[in-house]
């Protein structure tokens, strides 16, 4: 074949004819076409693998950042209620002042981002690791946590308050608001 100059023979010989005299001989030196082929392959496996991480880190950054922002927008709702109950102990008692310093503290140390999105409450993988009740059916919820009322399905907002900081600073600022007479629903 002519071409088996250029592309070698099909039996992998490195043997050509020589098309002037009719003689075969070996070729003295190594192809290069296995090696090109490995690192071709080799770097196409790498790019696939590169593009493939590019984009499911996009959609778990996507689908964590819903989440990640829910949680963080309530706790610091919480955190704001306590800090304007903080700011307005200035005309409470010292004792009932303190007390409520005391339980924004607290809760500023339980609500941080360390603490909120640490190993006790979450996988490796992203996923939460507390306890979450099932979904019931039924009609929609009308409060502040816009939870995913009666079709069935998880949202966001059901995660986040069923995280247990969440859980107890949420029942802790309500007890704190029905005391000083504050419309939750305004807030």
């Amino acid at each position: 074949d002519a071409t088996d100059d250029v592309w070698g023979a099909d039996d992998d010989s490195h043997e050509t004819s020589n098309l002037a005299g009719g003689s075969r001989h070996a070729h003295a030196h190594p192809s290069d076409v296995p090696r090109l082929q490995q690192e071709h392959t080799t770097a196409g496996y790498r790019d696939g693998i590169a593009a493939a991480k590019g984009l499911s880190a996009q959609a778990g950054f996507d689908e964590g950042f819903g989440l990640g922002a829910t949680i963080g927008a309530r706790a610091g709702q919480l955190l704001g209620v306590l800090e304007g109950l903080a700011a307005a102990a200035t005309q409470m008692p010292e004792a009932e002042a303190a007390r409520v310093r005391g339980l924004l503290a607290e809760a500023r140390r339980e609500l941080c981002v360390q603490a909120v999105f640490g190993e006790l409450y979450w996988a490796r993988d992203g996923t939460w690791s507390y306890d979450f009740p099932e979904p019931k059916p039924g009609p929609e919820q009308s409060g502040r946590e816009g939870g995913s009322g009666g079709s069935g399905d998880v949202v966001f907002a059901d995660v986040a308050a069923a995280h247990p900081l969440l859980r107890k600073w949420d029942g802790v600022v309500q007890a704190e608001a029905a005391r000083y007479h504050i419309d939750w629903d305004v807030i």
